[in-house]
C-alpha cells in the first residue's frame, strides 16, 4: 500500500504541470504580500486571465517543439520572463554601475534573446525531457508554496497587516458634542513646493499665489515641511497623525512598507475621528479611507490588482509606451489622445461635483488628491499642453516645465477654492496642502533637503489659527486641525525630516 502510494506521488510530480504551478505560486505569492488589499474578484479575474495565456503558450510550443515535456519546460521559463521582468530591471537599475541594463530597450531584447536561444536548444534536444526536471520543478514550487504558507499562518510578518490604532496614540481625543461639525476638504497638490523650496532651488517666488489665498483669508505656514519625501509615507503619516514605526525603509522600492503604508491610510485614525462625529466621507483620491474606497487609479500609486502585476512585463512595458509611441510615430493626434488620457484625472478631480450649498452643520467631508504638478508636466501656465516627449522626468527642461505647471496648478486651484468657499459660504474648513516637495533636483546634493518643503495652508471659518506656526509639519497639522475644530487638546510631535 505504502509502495503504491509513494509510486503514484513520483508520478503525480514527474508530469510537466510546473507551468500551471508557477502560475499558482505566482498569485498565492503576490497575494499574501498583499493581503485584503487585492479584491477576491480581482484575485480570480487576474489568475484566470494568466493561466489562459500559460495554457496557450503550452499548446504553442507542443505545437512547435513536438514534445509535452519541452513544451512545459519552455512555458515556465517563459512565464518567468514575463512575470518577474520588474524583479529583474529592479535589480539591475538599483546598481549604479549596471543600471543601464534595467533600460527597457536593453533588457528586453535581451530576454527574449535568451529564449529564443534556449527555444533552438530544447528544439535540438533529441527526445522529451527527463522525468527528474519535472521532478525538482515541481517539487521546488510545492516547498515554496508550503513556505509560503506556514509563514503566513504563523504571522512571521505579521507586521506588515498592523494596522496603526488608537492604542498607538501618545494622545487621547474626546469628541465634541457642542462644535458645529462645519464641513472639511482637505485637498493635496502632490509635489508642490512651497515657498522655500521655490525660492532657493527654483529662484522664484510664490508670493503671488499666497497672497491671493490671504485675500481668501487663508492661514499660510511660510516654512511648511514634509516629513516623508514620498506619498504614500506622508499621508500615512498625516491621517494618522504620527511617525511611522516598524515601518522599514521610506522608499519607493520597499513593498512592505507600501503596502503597510495603504493599511494605514486605509483605517487611518483622522478619519475614524470623523465618522464618530457623525462625518459623511467623500474621498476624491487613489487611496481606499474608512468606509469609502478609492475614486481612480493611477499608475504612481498602485493598488488592488496592480499589486499583483505590477512587476510584470506588461506593466513596464505600458508605463514607458505613451512616450515612446510619441517618440516614434511623432503623430499630432496620438499625442493629444494621450495628453488628455493623462491629465484626465486631474480634470475630473478640479471640476468635482459639489452640491449647490453644504450647510455649516453637514458633516460633510471632503479628500482631494490630485497628480499636480506631479510629473509628466503636462501643461504650461496658459494651460497649453507641451508636447509629451519633453514630459519625461529625465528631460533637461523639467525644471522651467515643472515650475509653468505649478503657476497653472494656482490658478486652478484659486478657480475650485473659490467654488468651496461659495458653495459653503465660507463656513467650511479648507486644507491646502502638499505632501512633498519637488524630488527630481539634479543639481548637488544639498539641495536634497528641499525635496521635503512642501505648501501648506488652511481656512478656518472660525479664525482660529493658533498651532499653525511658521514652521509646522505635516506629521502635527491635523492635531493642530482637531485642536481648533473640535476643542481637543492634542500636544504636538518635534518636528523631524525622515529619510
Amino acid at each position: 500500500m505504502a509502495g503504491t502510494i509513494t509510486h503514484r506521488v513520483q508520478q503525480f510530480f514527474s508530469q510537466p504541470w510546473h507551468f500551471i504551478g508557477f502560475i499558482v505560486f505566482y498569485i498565492i505569492h503576490n497575494w499574501l504580500l498583499n493581503f485584503d488589499l487585492v479584491a477576491s474578484s480581482s484575485l480570480i479575474a487576474i489568475f484566470a486571465l494568466l493561466l489562459s495565456f500559460g495554457l496557450i503558450f503550452y499548446t504553442l510550443f507542443k505545437r512547435l517543439l513536438r514534445y509535452k515535456g519541452k513544451a512545459a519546460l519552455m512555458t515556465t521559463l517563459t512565464e518567468f520572463t514575463l512575470l518577474y521582468f520588474g524583479t529583474l530591471q529592479d535589480s539591475f537599475t538599483n546598481s549604479a554601475s549596471i543600471a543601464f541594463m534595467g533600460e527597457m530597450q536593453v533588457l528586453l531584447p535581451g530576454l527574449l534573446m535568451i529564449l529564443v536561444v534556449l527555444y533552438f536548444l530544447l528544439k535540438k534536444r533529441v527526445g522529451n525531457i527527463k522525468e527528474s526536471v519535472h521532478q525538482y520543478l515541481n517539487a521546488a514550487l510545492c516547498l515554496f508554496l508550503v513556505f509560503e504558507l506556514m509563514a503566513f499562518g504563523l504571522g512571521f510578518d505579521k507586521a506588515r497587516l498592523t494596522d496603526i490604532t488608537p492604542d498607538d496614540l501618545t494622545f487621547s481625543v474626546h469628541g465634541c458634542d457642542t462644535c458645529k461639525k462645519p464641513p472639511i476638504f482637505i485637498i493635496v497638490m502632490d509635489e508642490y513646493t512651497g515657498a522655500d523650496g521655490q525660492q532657493n532651488y527654483f529662484n522664484t517666488s510664490s508670493q503671488d499665489f499666497e497672497n491671493e489665498l490671504k485675500r481668501r483669508n487663508f492661514r499660510v505656514v511660510p516654512h511648511s515641511r514634509s516629513n516623508y519625501i514620498f506619498t504614500v509615507f506622508s499621508m500615512a503619516s498625516f491621517f494618522n497623525m504620527q511617525y511611522l514605526t516598524d515601518f522599514g525603509e521610506h522608499n519607493a522600492e520597499n513593498t512592505f512598507s507600501y503596502q503597510r503604508s495603504l493599511r494605514s491610510i486605509r483605517k487611518n485614525l483622522f478619519v475614524e475621528y470623523l465618522l464618530t462625529q457623525g462625518y459623511t466621507i467623500n474621498n476624491f483620491s487613489a487611496f481606499d479611507l474608512p468606509s469609502k474606497a478609492a475614486s481612480y487609479r493611477n499608475s504612481f500609486l498602485p493598488k488592488d490588482w496592480v499589486l499583483l502585476l505590477n512587476e510584470t512585463l506588461y506593466y513596464r512595458f505600458m508605463m514607458v509606451l505613451p512616450n515612446f509611441l510619441v517618440r516614434k510615430v511623432g503623430n499630432a493626434t496620438v499625442q493629444g489622445w494621450l495628453n488628455k488620457r493623462a491629465s484626465s484625472d486631474n480634470e475630473n478631480l478640479l471640476g468635482i461635483p459639489l452640491p449647490a450649498s453644504i450647510s455649516d452643520t453637514s458633516k460633510q467631508f471632503y479628500y482631494l488628491h490630485l497628480m499636480m504638478p506631479h510629473a509628466p508636466y503636462l501643461l504650461n501656465e496658459n494651460g497649453q499642453y507641451n508636447a509629451f516627449e519633453i514630459t519625461d522626468e529625465r528631460s533637461p527642461q523639467k525644471d522651467s516645465m515643472y515650475i509653468h505647471y505649478l503657476k497653472y496648478t494656482n490658478k486652478r486651484i484659486l478657480d475650485l477654492v473659490d467654488r468651496i468657499q461659495q458653495i459653503t459660504n465660507g463656513k467650511g474648513v479648507i486644507v491646502l496642502m502638499s505632501d512633498h516637495g519637488f524630488r527630481e533636483m539634479h543639481q548637488p546634493r544639498k539641495y536634497t533637503e528641499l525635496s521635503y518643503a512642501n505648501f501648506f495652508s488652511v481656512y478656518s471659518p472660525n479664525n482660529d489659527y493658533r498651532g499653525f506656526t511658521d514652521s509646522l509639519t505635516v506629521v502635527n497639522e491635523l492635531r493642530v486641525v482637531l485642536n481648533n475644530q473640535f476643542h481637543e487638546q492634542i500636544p504636538l510631535l518635534k518636528d523631524s525630516m525622515v529619510h
